[in-house]
């Protein structure tokens, strides 16, 4: 029960701290499909991990890593470099996609012509950000250990997934930014940013370089870094969103 609870007061916290900004910088008319966008992202971390992660790359992935390491047991593959390198494109290689499934719809395609793109991927980038903290509780909650556990215990999954979603909003931001003009590289750098910011845990996961202990806080210190580009990067594009230029 506390798991859950944590769940949703990291919700509540992402609604307040990221949600009410948008909503502040969001124009009266585009606020309904702003909310409508990140509505239309919320069950994708679902469908990304349950429908797609566990039960096709995993495996894939796991196989191929069986193939390089034959005489491995399947526990001792996934802590070799065949299957931990792989696996670090899993995340960037399906979720960036799935948080733009919405494109697929005409009439949101449509009404994109008519308001901001940067807007409208922060949206989409929270939306899935909110379905990821849910589908991490449930994840979460199948380990027993986790189940009796008061909800202050996951001070840090709440902390994390606060930074994580302005991730998930920038990284949707950098490639709907540039809708109608090479939209497909900005597919890519949402893709590589990803990537970037999680490749430091699978160096950790290999122990490359050999830190030992002094891991975590090098991936702490990489992830202030990360927060910190990622919120200049989303005030500098905001500020200089050039469809409230064109409004009247």
């Amino acid at each position: 029960m506390g798991l859950f609870i944590a769940a949703a007061i990291t919700c509540a916290l992402v609604l307040l701290v990221w949600g009410t900004q948008l909503w502040r910088v969001t124009p009266a008319p585009e606020r309904r499909f702003v909310a409508a966008a990140a509505a239309l992202t919320l069950p994708m971390f679902f469908v990304a991990l349950w429908g797609v992660r566990l039960p096709f790359t995993d495996p894939l992935i796991l196989r191929f890593a069986a193939l390089v390491h034959p005489d491995l047991p399947t526990g001792a593959l996934r802590s070799t470099a065949a299957y931990l390198l792989p696996k670090s494109l899993e995340a960037p290689l399906i979720e960036e996609p799935a948080k733009l499934w919405p494109l697929l719809l005409p009439l949101f395609r449509a009404r994109l012509r008519d308001v901001s793109p940067v807007r409208t991927g922060l949206a989409l980038g929270l939306g899935f950000a909110l379905s990821e903290v849910a589908g991490l509780a449930v994840l979460l909650s199948t380990y027993p250990p986790y189940r009796a556990l008061p909800f202050w215990a996951f001070s840090g999954f709440i902390i994390e997934r606060l930074l994580v979603a302005l991730f998930h909003a920038t990284f949707t931001t950098l490639a709907l930014r540039r809708w109608g003009r090479g939209f497909g590289l900005g597919v890519l750098a949402a893709m590589a940013a990803h990537w970037a910011c999680n490749f430091p845990i699978i160096l950790m996961a290999l122990g490359v370089p050999p830190l030992g202990p002094r891991w975590p806080m090098v991936i702490t210190a990489w992830l202030g870094v990360f927060f910190a580009a990622c919120a200049v990067f989303v005030a500098r594009v905001v500020a200089d969103d050039p469809t409230d230029a064109r409004r009247p």
